[in-house]
């Protein structure tokens, strides 16, 4: 952002400054047409490059780690956080100054000298050779001329500009400005910090190469003689020229480094990982995209070994997408962001999985993905089983995570985190080997049995195209960090107002990691000849400067403190959670690894890949484009597609196809069943911002979004006429191939098992196809879908979830069915069931799904998903 700022409005707002302060005379207008006249609009970016380049991108660093080192060791001295961070930032300015700021400025002035010499018909020596002039005579102090001005400029109290604006805006020094704040601040502050300008001016003239010949001059000056000479030369107003260049420049490098802090290239989420998907695919020659479903498969896969498929929502990158290629994943199907892929797309992705030998599907431990990847798995096994053959089907569900402990984890168990990614790897290499796939599903369950990750972030990440407001998005405060934090942009568990130092920290991570007296969260026990692998992961938004600071300091830790000694460490981005300014920490045990499944895990890790998002493609180019475009790659996708299915053996492509489609009751009304589908979709659409809030608060924010997506896909199926509206089970399964191919996460994954029941429940029925579908149809169908969905889910009434309103609303519906009520009369006693049931999820604790993880919070919202059902349901209701 610091090179951002110089480019655009920063240099010349510099150029101009130091024009006035080096021509006193001049106007703020005479400056302009002066620089104006050096060459135009280039005239105001002399000096950009390379040397304002260099210092915008190391001055931030050596500012921020100087200013933070000093508010830690003032703070362990008995100073408060203000004190501690007013004397951080000035010591963090005087270093900027005496590291980066003189040399670098010296040769910005030299380049302006070489253009004004040239002007004057002059010819300029090069810029290096004033630069070694002014060395041979003047030594390091020619250099940094003028830099004792600039440290004690930097020594200024612009933090004093936020106590009246946090007064005015009743905020604490605990809470976050806004950026339009923070930018009001700068402007007061750039007032009140004109108090030194005359140091600035004192420093360019130190600084200039071309002094003016007078005999107050002194040819060797210091900040005194200097002052002294400039107010003889001009007064007391030679003292404060540039003064607004300068005020302009503060302000806009806080909009720069502000207000821009939480944006992105794409502000829209619309498109996004689409666009994402086929990125990645261009990495590797050996990728293809199936852009409809997202997937993304290694073509040259070996048919003679097992395929290995894995996926999650999107905002993880690389995981998963950037870890397909030979020795790691064969396919990856990627959700929406922080959702599940949906069933029909992994399914397709199943289906472009070239092997003859098995298949193994990797997954994280969120509900969504396990009941997705699951249906996906169980569709598979039979598929291979009517295939014949030795073809085996393997989950390996991925759990990590100590930070929720036992209890609370309940019926969860544990997140899936850093974990994941290096099951795909080590299964990857043993595919690669030749191991079959219960072999695989072997290696992939000893590791997991065998590694713990623990996370902290200092904010939660920003999502594209949602709310950048502090507030709305459950921003942390400006000195605050969470232990804990999921990679969905779920709440830590461990809020910490005061963040310790980096120390302290670590240790504290690394207990929770390996105290065996903490029962919650001993799940796995490492002996001090455990000689562990350590991985330090990138949650996003993390510098890789830090990223191997902290590595450096773990390690160190581990052999001080636990007596380990890591056998591998690996550092880097591996999953994330989009831009949060976090890590994680991961221990695998890996002699216990290698002991249980009976390979060497080592070995595996150290196996090569083609993979990009593990180590860079070194080869398999040519010296022509070879990778295809992504037409033709929709088109190579289609026809294996196609003729995956040709061979009966399929397990995606049209639902509504089938024989059930063809079978049980018809609808008695077409018209009154469009009206009634398309009143549900705008109830749900309707309902978004409701529930994401709701969501924001319990949850990870996006359960409003995806039922509006879905109800909005489904309202587009309609309008086409892509849903049979002639029979209730073909306009069942039209509507669930929808919601297969747009809703995923967990309520994607339960609305479309409810679906599939539903066609079974309505083919119960009823044996006679010509009878029309009235209350005692729909209500056995949903009370035989409610049934089937209690198959995958251990969801139950009282575990807060859509559950708590589906349940009562299935089984009110099907008594009012069984009791001969008409339509309006039955629907609505069972909507009425069904908010009774949400609203009753205000006071009930989370027992399964993401929000188990979130702190307790002071508001009582019912849950979202249960929210969201009743909404649809009264949408149905109300059309009669």
């Amino acid at each position: 952002m610091n090179m951002f700022e110089v480019t655009t409005l920063g240099q010349p707002f510099e150029v101009v400054k130091t024009q006035m302060a080096s021509n006193r005379s001049q106007s703020m207008i005479q400056a302009l047409r002066t620089v104006w006249s050096r060459g135009g609009v280039f005239g105001f970016y002399q000096g950009l490059i390379p040397w304002a380049w260099i210092e915008a991108s190391t001055k931030g660093a050596v500012l921020l780690f100087t200013s933070s080192e000093v508010n830690k060791v003032a703070k362990a001295f008995g100073f408060g956080p203000g004190a501690s961070g007013l004397a951080g930032g000035m010591m963090g300015g005087i270093v900027q100054a005496y590291a980066t700021m003189g040399f670098c400025t010296c040769m910005k002035t030299a380049e302006i000298t070489r253009v004004k010499q040239m002007q004057a018909g002059e010819k300029p020596p090069s810029t290096w050779a004033v630069f070694a002039d002014i060395f041979r005579r003047e030594g390091i102090r020619g250099i940094n001329k003028g830099v004792n001005a600039v440290a004690i400029r930097h020594m200024g109290f612009a933090r004093l500009a936020e106590a009246p604006v946090r007064t005015y805006a009743g905020k604490t020094e605990k809470d976050k400005l806004s950026p339009l704040e923070r930018i009001f601040c700068s402007s007061i502050g750039g007032a009140l910090a004109t108090w030194n300008q005359p140091i600035e001016v004192i420093r360019v003239e130190m600084q200039s190469l071309s002094k003016s010949a007078s005999e107050h001059h002194k040819t060797k000056p210091t900040i005194m003689s200097t002052a002294a000479y400039i107010y003889k030369e001009n007064g007391i107003k030679g003292l404060y020229r540039g003064v607004s260049p300068r005020i302009l420049l503060g302000i806009w490098q806080t909009v720069c480094m502000v207000s821009f802090a939480d944006t992105h290239i794409f502000e829209d989420a619309n498109g996004l990982v689409d666009k994402a998907v086929l990125g990645a695919a261009l990495t590797n020659p050996s990728l293809r995209v199936y852009a409809p479903h997202r997937v993304v498969y290694d073509v040259e896969h070996d048919r003679k070994k097992v395929a290995l498929i894995a996926g999650g929502g999107a905002g993880h990158e690389p995981s998963f997408t950037g870890l397909v290629g030979k020795g790691l994943l064969t396919v990856a199907v990627s959700g929406d962001i922080f959702a599940s892929p949906s069933a029909a797309q992994i399914l397709s992705g199943v289906d472009l999985a070239a092997t003859d030998k098995g298949l193994v599907v990797i997954v994280n431990n969120y509900t969504g993905d396990c009941l997705n990847f699951g249906l996906a798995a169980e569709k598979a096994r039979s598929a291979f089983n009517g295939e014949g053959g030795d073809k085996h089907v393997e989950m390996v569900i991925v759990g990590d995570d100590v930070s929720v402990g036992r209890t609370k984890g309940g019926l969860v168990g544990r997140r899936g985190l850093t974990g994941a990614p290096f099951v795909c790897k080590a299964l990857g290499a043993a595919a690669e080997d030749g191991k079959d796939a219960k072999t695989l599903g072997k290696i992939g369950r000893a590791i997991v049995n065998n590694v713990v990750t623990i996370g902290s972030s200092l904010d939660h990440c920003h999502v594209p195209g949602r709310s950048k407001d502090d507030e709305e998005r459950g921003a942390l405060g400006p000195n605050a960090i969470e232990i804990g934090m999921g990679i969905h942009n779920e709440p830590g568990v461990k809020h910490i107002e005061d963040k310790p130092d980096v120390d302290k920290l670590l240790s504290d991570m690394l207990k929770l990691l390996l105290d065996q007296n903490d029962k919650e969260r001993a799940f796995v026990p490492f002996e001090k000849d455990a000689d562990p692998v350590l991985v330090i992961n990138n949650l996003g938004g993390m510098s890789n400067l830090e990223l191997s600071a902290i590595a450096a300091e773990v390690e160190r830790k581990l052999l001080k403190e636990w007596q380990l000694r890591p056998v591998r460490v690996y550092v880097g981005t591996y999953i994330t959670s989009l831009n949060a300014p976090g890590f994680n920490i991961s221990l695998f045990h890996h002699k216990r690894i290698t002991k249980e499944c009976g390979v060497d895990f080592l070995s595996l890790l150290d196996a090569p890949t083609d993979a990009s998002g593990w180590v860079g493609v070194g080869h398999g180019w040519s010296n022509t484009p070879s990778v295809p475009q992504p037409d033709e790659q929709l088109e190579e996708s289609k026809a294996l597609l196609k003729k995956k299915q040709a061979s009966g053996h399929g397990v995606s492509g049209s639902a509504t196809e089938g024989a059930a489609a063809s079978n049980g009751p018809v609808n008695g009304d077409e018209a009154l069943t469009r009206k009634v589908i398309a009143n549900a979709c705008q109830a749900v659409i309707d309902i978004e911002p409701t529930l994401t809030k709701y969501d924001t608060i319990v949850g990870d924010g996006d359960a409003g979004e995806t039922l509006r997506g879905c109800g909005e896909a489904v309202l587009a199926a309609l309008n086409k006429n892509e849903i049979p509206l002639d029979r209730a089970t073909a306009t069942v399964l039209g509507i669930g191939q929808v919601i297969e191919s747009n809703m995923g996460g967990t309520s994607g994954a339960i609305y479309a098992l409810f679906f599939t029941g539903l066609v079974q429940g309505l083919l119960e029925s009823t044996k006679d196809t010509s009878e029309a579908a009235g209350t005692k149809h729909w209500g056995h169908a949903a009370a035989v879908a409610l049934k089937n969905l209690g198959n995958y889910t251990p969801a139950r009434p009282g575990d807060r979830t859509l559950v708590d309103a589906l349940d009562p609303f299935a089984k009110t519906f099907d008594q009012q069915g069984q009791q001969g009520a008409a339509a309006k009369q039955a629907l609505q006693a069972a909507v009425d069931a069904a908010k009774q049931g949400a609203e009753h999820t205000r006071d009930l604790t989370a027992r399964l799904g993401r929000a188990t993880y979130v702190g307790e919070t002071s508001e009582k919202v019912p849950d979202p998903g249960a929210w969201g059902v009743w909404a649809l349901v009264k949408g149905i209701a109300d059309t009669f």
